[in-house]
């Protein structure tokens, strides 16, 4: 029976600085998720830490949760703050559309141009913590219609 870790290393894949690019390029492949959060946050810091440029390639990301656009913003916030320069290439179109959503579209450099779909999502103002911090809530109570006159007169009749 294969470990979480194993499980992990298979969704998420990573090749660096490929020959013939002037600007360290990492690819990304699989799922930028909660499962792989962590994983991928050491290996583009790393990689960051080597180069004062790096370009993420997502091109073969196929998913990207909350978590995982929070990897990007934490990457982005630490490259800055060294002078660096961290660009995302080919995200998936959820990573513009929740950066859009959140009102973070500036905090991360994309090299990409914008979909249809992170043009037109609503515009709220969310810091990156309020981002990375939230809880999702799952559970929703059930709907419950009123009563009809049937469903009384039934009622009435069986508590007599």
């Amino acid at each position: 029976m294969d470990s979480p870790e194993a499980a992990i290393r298979f969704r998420l894949s990573y090749t660096l600085n490929p020959s013939g690019t002037a600007t360290p390029r990492i690819f990304l492949a699989g799922e930028l998720s909660l499962t792989t959060a962590d994983r991928a946050r050491i290996v583009i810091h790393d990689a960051l830490h080597h180069a004062r440029e790096l370009i993420c390639d997502l091109a073969d990301v196929t998913f990207v949760d909350v978590s995982g656009v929070c990897v990007l913003l934490d990457i982005a916030s630490r490259a800055q703050q060294g002078d660096g320069r961290f660009t995302v290439a080919n995200p998936p179109p959820i990573v513009p559309r929740i950066l859009r959503i959140f009102g973070l579209e500036h905090s991360l450099e994309i090299d990409a141009p914008p979909t249809a779909a992170s043009i037109q999502a609503p515009v709220t103002t969310t810091t990156r913590a309020d981002l990375c911090n939230a809880t999702v809530r799952t559970r929703r109570r059930p709907v419950r219609s009123a009563p009809s006159a049937r469903d009384i007169r039934a009622h009435e009749g069986r508590t007599r």
